[in-house]
């Protein structure tokens, strides 16, 4: 990418990496579509990663054994790279990511996995995406607000609550829906499967 020292991408041989995928399921839209990458410690990777971005510790005391609630009223959002909003101009790419707040989610379970389901009513919300595509992978985060002051408010306490994977179609009344795995798949689900694969002490 030109202005690649100003920027903050970070590169590393693919062979470096060992990672975990889920089989995939059938159909599509049920998944389950979860992946583990483990970041190569040796090549000084993760040192540069550490530098320039932010982790969220899923070994850290009381992380991996809480349960996090989805509720149709707790404040939620999402941040992902909608690919449609990317930005190509004199041979230089901007790539502009996109925060969804997220108001009354959907959630279910099926053979063992949950699912979120984030929609949005696209004659309220114009600025809705024709296609998140480029958003599956991204964080779904469940938090909690302090009223500093009047005019003052502070978002706090963050937990993974899941992990974009699909786009449904839109429904007749215009509604666009965003597919999420749930905190069970992540936590019930991969994590075991991750510290089995890599004899990873997560706890």
């Amino acid at each position: 990418m030109p202005g690649r020292s100003a920027s903050a991408l970070v590169e590393e041989p693919l062979a470096h990496f060992d990672d975990f995928v889920t089989e995939p399921g059938n159909p599509e839209e049920f998944g389950p579509d979860l992946a583990f990458v483990r970041i190569p410690s040796p090549s000084g990777f993760l040192a540069t990663l550490i530098a320039k971005k932010s982790f969220y510790d899923l070994t850290a005391p009381g992380v991996a054994d809480r349960i996090v609630f989805i509720t149709r009223t707790g404040p939620m959002a999402s941040c992902g790279v909608v690919a449609e909003k990317t930005e190509r101009s004199n041979g230089q790419t901007t790539i502009n990511s996109t925060v969804f707040l997220v108001t009354e989610p959907q959630s279910f379970e099926r053979e063992g996995y949950d699912y979120v389901d984030v929609r949005s009513r696209r004659s309220l919300e114009p600025n809705t995406p024709n296609s998140f595509g480029g958003v599956s992978g991204s964080g779904l985060w469940r938090f909690s607000i302090a009223k500093l002051s009047e005019s003052e408010i502070k978002p706090f306490d963050f937990h993974l609550a899941g992990v974009a994977f699909y786009q449904l179609p839109d429904t007749n009344d215009g509604i666009a829906t965003v597919r999420f795995q749930g905190p069970r798949s992540i936590y019930e689900q991969l994590l075991p499967k991750v510290r089995t694969r890599f004899g990873l002490i997560l706890v």
